[in-house]
C-alpha cells in the first residue's frame, strides 16, 4: 500500500491514516479484514475483540461488514494506539469501537469479560532480524507476545461457540496447529495465500473454534502473475478484487 509520509488511504465507508503506525496498512490485513468470519451472520450481535491493532484498519473493516458487533481493539504502541483511536473516531462506526493502548498479555489476566471472536495480525516474524526501531518490532516480531503465551490467553477470554481468526505464515503453520491442539482449539477455516499462480503460498488465514466444527479452505491468489513478468504492474486477480471491492476504491 506505500508508505509515504502523512498518507490517508480512502476506502468507501471509512478513511484510515497510517503515518504514525510503524505497521502501514498492507494485503494481510486487508484479507483478513475482507475475508475473515463468513460463517458470522452479518447481523449477529458479535462481542470481538482485535489483538493488535495497529491503524485499527481490521476492526473498522470488520465493524462495516456486521453492523451489530461491538469491538475493542488492542494496541501495545501508544502512538499507533492513538492513530487508530483518531481513525474510529472520525469512522461511521466510532460508538462501536474501543480503541486500547494496552499489553495484551497483563490485560487479558485482568480481563472479566468474554468474547465471541478474537481477531489477529498478530507479530510473527521469529528468529528474524530486527528494526533498530521498537515499534516496528512490536508489530512484527514475537518477542513480547509469542505464541505459547497469547493463543491460550485468548482462548481463555472466548464465549461459548467463540472463534480465532488470524493471519499466519505458512512456515510457521506446525507450530499454530500444535499450540491450537494444546489450546482444545478446532479448524474452522482456512485461506491459504499465494501471491500468484507462479508463487509458493507465504501466508494463512486460519480460524479455529473452540467447539468442533466442520472444517473447509480454500486458495486465494492475488495477483495473476508475478509482477516481474507484467513490467512492474500488478494485474490483482478476479478473485480478490471482489473480495476487497466492498473496501477499496479502484
Amino acid at each position: 500500500m506505500g508508505s509515504s509520509p502523512n498518507r490517508r488511504i480512502q476506502f468507501h465507508q471509512f478513511a484510515v491514516a497510517d503515518d504514525r503506525c510503524a505497521m502501514k496498512v498492507g494485503t494481510d490485513a486487508l484479507i483478513l479484514g475482507a475475508w475473515a468470519g463468513q460463517h458470522w451472520s452479518p447481523d449477529a450481535p458479535l462481542r470481538v475483540l482485535e489483538i493488535g491493532a495497529g491503524s485499527g484498519i481490521v476492526s473498522l473493516m470488520l465493524a462495516q461488514r456486521f453492523p451489530q458487533a461491538e469491538f475493542t481493539a488492542l494496541e501495545i504502541d501508544p502512538t499507533a494506539a492513538a492513530q487508530a483511536a483518531e481513525n474510529a473516531a472520525n469512522s461511521p462506526f466510532a460508538s462501536r469501537i474501543q480503541v486500547v493502548h494496552a499489553d495484551f498479555l497483563p490485560w487479558a489476566a485482568a480481563a472479566s469479560l468474554s468474547w465471541d471472536w478474537v481477531v489477529s495480525n498478530p507479530p510473527y516474524f521469529k528468529n528474524k532480524p530486527k528494526s533498530p526501531h521498537p515499534a516496528r518490532n512490536w508489530a512484527r516480531h514475537d518477542d513480547t507476545l509469542p505464541l505459547e503465551r497469547w493463543l491460550p490467553a485468548a482462548t481463555a477470554l472466548l464465549a461459548a461457540r467463540g472463534v480465532v481468526s488470524v493471519v499466519w505464515p505458512t512456515d510457521r503453520w506446525p507450530e499454530w496447529k500444535a499450540q491450537a491442539r494444546q489450546c482444545e482449539l478446532h479448524p474452522l477455516t482456512q485461506l491459504t495465500v499465494h501471491g500468484s499462480p507462479d508463487h509458493m503460498a507465504l501466508r494463512l488465514v486460519i480460524e479455529h473454534s473452540n467447539i468442533p466444527v466442520s472444517a473447509s479452505e480454500e486458495v486465494l491468489y492475488i495477483d495473476e502473475a508475478p509482477i516481474q513478468s507484467t513490467g512492474g504492474v500488478a494485474r490483482r486477480t478476479e478473485a480478490y478484487k471482489t473480495l476487497v471491492s466492498p473496501f477499496l476504491i479502484r
